[in-house]
């Protein structure tokens, strides 16, 4: 490995971060639970989800302006705008169609594929997500292109591991 100057990293905040996603789990459970007892209009979830994804948008911008660096906070799933706006937002998609999505036959499909991998992609893109990291902290991506970037290969590379270990049967 040395030859290849190959470096190990591990993310020691990934264990520090389980109780957001243990809130979030329960909420996410007591939403759609409770769906059709809040009394909260569609179109104010809308209104809720635009809002605080604005307000938590242009606290970033304003933070890592005074901080002189990109201020993470913003990214963090703790983060009360993150919360409040991806609750509204889960609900919202719940209600319609009484949690039934339609789509067209093409996109069907796709959204088919993701929805039947979506957790094996879950649960290894953070495999690929820091080792990307590393590679692209190396060089200068704006984050425009960096973000979209990352998520759409790690994105893929997950799901074609997923695909994989399903078609030689290690998924079971």
């Amino acid at each position: 490995m040395i030859c290849l100057d190959v470096k190990f990293y591990y993310n020691d905040s990934f264990f520090g971060t389980r109780p957001q996603f243990v809130v979030l789990f329960f909420m996410g459970h007591l939403i759609n639970k409770y769906k059709d007892k809040i009394r909260i209009s569609n179109k104010m979830l809308i209104i809720i989800y635009i809002s605080l994804s604005i307000i938590n948008t242009c606290f970033g911008v304003v933070m890592s302006y005074k901080m002189g660096e990109y201020c993470i906070y913003g990214t963090y799933y703790i983060n009360p705008c993150i919360m409040l706006s991806s609750m509204a937002l889960f609900l919202y998609v719940l209600r319609l169609g009484d949690g039934r999505l339609k789509f067209a036959k093409k996109s069907g499909k796709v959204i088919d594929v993701l929805s039947k991998y979506s957790f094996g992609i879950y649960l290894s893109h953070i495999l690929y997500l820091d080792t990307i990291k590393l590679f692209l902290d190396s060089i200068y991506i704006p984050a425009y292109v960096g973000i979209p970037l990352v998520m759409c290969v790690v994105g893929f590379v997950a799901l074609i591991t997923v695909w994989f270990m399903k078609i030689i049967k290690i998924d079971k």
